[in-house]
């Protein structure tokens, strides 16, 4: 797997570098440092270079490993991620004033919503990854688990804990779902072979195929309000959603769920995107 860590801010990036090594470790396939900034000023290109030597240094890179681009952010982190093929996107989510976050201005999160591939926004301290929550709600031919299997758990240690959270919701519920269904707890739907039940069991044995250890888990309520209330109250490393690459008005539907998770929560998030038809070896 191609990693490419961006650097958003070329002043603080100990943090970002030392999340974004960690799983390059897990693969001999190359690391790239991107810098971008927005003009081809002297000083602005002083200070690209100078983050990218401390990069270097840190990570042990090559000098072909890092790479200045110079434009919008999120124009060049696309073009580079086509141009060089990447499957995977690191960048961290600056501080903000609270202008900016009154105007809903995230950096970081645009990029990771428009960037052609999974995509990591980096928030809060690096730390080793143990513990995973990762939300799956089958939709879909491929699962976000599937996808995420398919696509990253192969960078990851291999001791981390899985916590699989489905969240019932009435507003997503098809008709005729018995309304015990949307109050059953996670033993429950699988003993009633439940559509949502059966996404479970598929899930942990997937895991359980990897090495994985995972609890499955079932909340009821609002989708994002479900979910940012488990990752609030886990102790989680990372958390894991999914882009869907579907239909409207379904796809506004999806995407908005993982805009409102990727603004408001304050752990690393990795949003995984891959093609509905696409099946894991």
């Amino acid at each position: 797997m191609k990693i490419l860590i961006v650097l958003s801010n070329l002043r603080t990036n100990y943090e970002i570098l030392t999340f974004g090594g960690m799983f390059a470790q897990q693969t001999e396939l190359p690391l790239t440092v991107l810098a971008v900034v927005g003009s081809d000023k002297e000083s602005n290109l002083a200070d690209a270079e100078k983050a990218l030597a401390e990069a270097r240094v840190q990570l042990d890179l090559p000098e072909s490993a890092t790479k200045i681009r110079v434009g919008d952010l999120c124009e060049q982190v696309n073009l580079e991620v086509e141009q060089g093929n990447f499957e995977l996107v690191i960048i961290a989510e600056k501080s903000t004033s609270y202008l900016d976050r009154w105007i809903h201005r995230f950096p970081a999160v645009v990029v990771a919503e428009n960037v052609p591939c999974s995509a990591i926004v980096f928030k809060g301290k690096a730390k080793p990854i143990r513990h995973i929550l990762l939300c799956d709600s089958g939709a879909g031919r491929a699962s976000v688990l599937n996808r995420f299997t398919a696509q990253i758990a192969r960078i990851l240690p291999g001791d981390e804990n899985v916590t699989i959270l489905h969240v019932m919701s009435q507003i997503s519920a098809g008709p005729g779902v018995p309304g015990k269904n949307l109050r059953a707890n996670t033993d429950e739907l699988i003993e009633e072979h439940t559509l949502e039940g059966l996404i479970v069991e598929a899930d942990v044995q997937a895991l359980e195929n990897l090495g994985i250890h995972s609890l499955p888990m079932v909340r009821h309520g609002l989708v994002v309000d479900e979910i940012l209330a488990e990752a609030g109250s886990g102790d989680y490393d990372l958390v894991i959603v999914g882009a869907h690459d579907d239909q409207p008005p379904k796809k506004f539907l999806l995407e908005n769920i993982a805009r409102q998770i990727l603004r408001k929560i304050n752990k690393p998030i990795l949003i995984v995107r891959g093609n509905e038809d696409f099946e894991p070896d």
